[in-house]
């Protein structure tokens, strides 16, 4: 173990070109509020050589800053830039088929299990967290090929674990060399607007998310209710188009519902909320009887025997990314096209998105949007990925009083200019101070996952692109964090800036 990371000895290879050489795990502590990254060599035996294999590594090991830092004189010296010559295409071509695992796996109920991710990791830092762990988890089967596969324990998941992915309901494989792989279950009742007849006849024609909405993006594979909800609290609301029976609350004053539609008489009595969350389709103020038969929830019993919850899409009003807005500052004016297209869809945007923006910047971020003859200083979007989404672990806790002087000073160094601080401080310091609070803890989520939930592609494509997105909890005394080191980029050439935050 060596500052910044730690490697592991996992196997040998057998045959081949790399017989009898070993198999290196490198796991690389993360720069920022991100997790760590993974990586894997062979250290062939013939050579001592290490020879990177990018087929079984999580990011591009030659822009791993730690890098840098391994001298020629360490044990594991030959990891320098002088290495960069021997890593040719041997490396890739280079398969460990234990290490390779399906994008499908059956269960024995015929339930398709898709692969999420070939590196994921136990919690969101710690140089140990890619490694299979079962406090959270139960069995549920064996696979012929692939050995033992677990799933969630819902009854463990508590507020403290349920940053880990083994709390995220889904399903997960142990790996020969200790990591693993997590699967989800594909649930599929006929798409988004799922197939249902409902009892008294009519058929649904609304969308439905059977996730749970947190932040940015999801918190969980499946909205797995069972710890919660039992039989006894439910009775059939309809039959789902492949002969599946889809519940409802028996209950039809259940608490659940009675929070549910309070929340949604807020929102709908609140015009800046109303036009948020429902842009295309200003909620009618619909009696508690009216937005029963709307059917807010229903639910479905999985072949695991989990109780999945699905949530009218209509009603999904917590959470999101939090006015994200666009600068473009382009060398000259001209004509650019922009495109932001969060997973699980947009909710609001000025100008109209209508698919994309086409628009004319000049070098002040002056953008004339060319579909209304309008000019404005930024675009504007609201939405959600459908990507797991958890609060980083690390960041800072900031009193009330710093909150200002905070911003000014980790925006600048993320990159932004005072105009833009000032725009963000204008919007989100009035919603956090709302909160009254006497500290807040404050983070910024890493580029990698803002790529993730929200890609974004600008033509002409900017020389500098700077995204920033901040999360934040207040807090009632302090509490001991881990901060990160902000590296500031250089703003050069056509630059595209965005900010904005996860929504509360």
């Amino acid at each position: 173990e060596t500052e910044g990371y730690k490697i592991w000895e996992t196997g040998s290879v057998k045959t081949g070109e790399f017989a009898g050489s070993r198999l290196l795990l490198i796991v690389v502590d993360a720069q920022g509020p991100g997790g760590p990254s993974v990586y894997r060599f062979v250290q062939k035996k013939s050579d001592g050589l290490l020879y990177f294999m990018k087929n079984y590594s999580n990011d591009d090991f030659y822009n791993a800053m730690w890098l840098n830092s391994v001298s020629a004189s360490d044990d594991w010296g030959m990891i320098n830039k002088k290495l960069f010559s021997y890593m040719g295409a041997a490396t890739y071509g280079l398969t460990i088929p234990s290490l390779q695992y399906p994008g499908t796996i059956i269960a024995p109920s015929g339930q398709q299990l898709k692969k999420e991710d070939d590196y994921p990791l136990v919690g969101l830092n710690g140089l140990d967290g890619v490694f299979f762990q079962t406090d959270l988890l139960k069995f549920a089967f064996t696979d012929p090929v692939y050995g033992d596969v677990y799933m969630t324990d819902a009854s463990k998941v508590t507020d403290e674990n349920s940053g880990s992915v083994f709390a995220e309901n889904g399903f997960y494989v142990k790996a020969p060399d200790g990591t693993f792989r997590a699967y989800s279950a594909v649930i599929d009742l006929g798409g988004d607007v799922p197939k249902i007849t409902w009892n008294d006849g009519t058929q649904n024609s609304s969308k439905y998310s059977y996730k749970t909405e947190s932040g940015c993006g999801a918190s969980n594979y499946v909205s797995d209710v069972s710890k919660t909800i039992s039989d006894n609290n439910l009775v059939q609301l309809g039959t789902a188009g492949n002969g599946d029976t889809v519940y409802g609350y028996k209950d039809p004053n259940d608490k659940a519902l009675k929070d549910f539609y309070a929340e949604y008489q807020k929102l709908s009595n609140d015009q800046n909320m109303s036009a948020r969350y429902y842009p295309d389709d200003k909620p009618t103020k619909l009696t508690y009887d009216q937005f029963l038969q709307t059917h807010p929830f229903f639910f479905w019993k999985d072949s695991f025997g989990r109780i999945i919850q699905f949530i009218n899409l209509h009603y999904i009003f917590t959470g999101g990314c939090g006015k994200p807005v666009i600068y473009l500052y382009p060398q000259q004016t001209e004509n650019v096209s922009v495109q932001v297209t969060p997973t699980a869809g947009m909710s609001v945007s000025d100008p109209a998105y209508n698919g994309g923006w086409n628009v004319i910047a000049d070098p002040q971020s002056n953008i004339f949007n060319l579909a209304d003859n309008k000019t404005y200083p930024y675009l504007f979007w609201e939405g959600s990925g459908d990507s797991i989404y958890h609060m980083p672990q690390r960041g800072f806790v900031v009193e009330k009083e710093n909150l200002n002087n905070f911003f000014d000073e980790k925006l600048t160094q993320e990159g932004l200019i005072q105009k833009e601080v000032g725009d963000f401080k204008d919007f989100w310091l009035p919603k956090m101070l709302a909160e009254n609070k006497p500290y807040y803890f404050v983070t910024f989520v890493d580029r990698a996952t803002i790529d993730k939930l929200a890609p974004l592609n600008i033509s002409p494509k900017p020389d500098t692109t700077i995204r920033v997105i901040m999360d934040y909890k207040g807090l009632d005394s302090l509490i001991p964090v881990q901060g990160f080191d902000i590296k500031t980029p250089q703003r050069t050439g056509f630059t595209a800036v965005e900010w904005g935050g996860v929504l509360k």
